[in-house]
């Protein structure tokens, strides 16, 4: 019983268009968007054993155990309980509030290492432990993620229409 931050996951499948359908939600008696909900509840846990939280609650995202030790900037690697960037793209981009969102954007802002590029991911307790200087799976989700903030119909529309009935910032600025 685990989700991790690699795509496709739980957290982003509401961005996939996947439908569950009513009828297999009923068979565990909620409907379809409550069990996405619970679900992303769930990712975003500290009973999900890949999201990881540090003490001071100011660094907190879904991960993954899965590590690439590479790094050619100097600087130590992340070992273990990396937070990846694509976990928090995709919470950004499912955000239930803007403040959620906002909090998933300032945290990849602030945790390039001044720069300005996508990690794999990055230490729980120390976000200049990090590994890969530049991801570009991670760079590519940012792009379309910023894309979707300037004109939520710019990058698939049909996707963004299967997920806007359970997401409830689609139309914001």
């Amino acid at each position: 019983q685990m989700d991790d931050a690699n795509l496709p996951n739980l957290l982003g499948i509401a961005l996939s268009g996947f439908k569950l359908g009513n009828d297999i939600a009923s068979s565990v008696g909620i409907n379809e968007t409550n069990l996405y909900i619970s679900t992303r509840r769930f990712a975003l846990s500290q009973a999900n054993p890949n999201f990881f939280l540090n003490l001071n609650h100011d660094l907190a995202g879904l991960g993954s155990h899965h590590v690439t030790a590479i790094r050619t900037r100097p600087g130590k690697i992340c070992p273990r309980n990396c937070i990846w960037t694509l976990g928090l793209i995709i919470q950004s981009m499912t955000a239930r509030t803007v403040q959620e969102r906002d909090n998933c954007l300032k945290l990849l802002y602030e945790t390039t290492d001044s720069t300005y590029l996508m990690h794999e991911g990055f230490f729980f307790s120390d976000p200049s432990r990090y590994n890969r200087d530049s991801f570009g799976w991670a760079n590519a989700m940012m792009s379309i993620l910023i894309l979707n903030l300037l004109d939520p119909t710019a990058v698939n529309p049909s996707a963004q229409r299967a997920w806007a009935s359970m997401h409830p910032l689609t139309n914001l600025p």
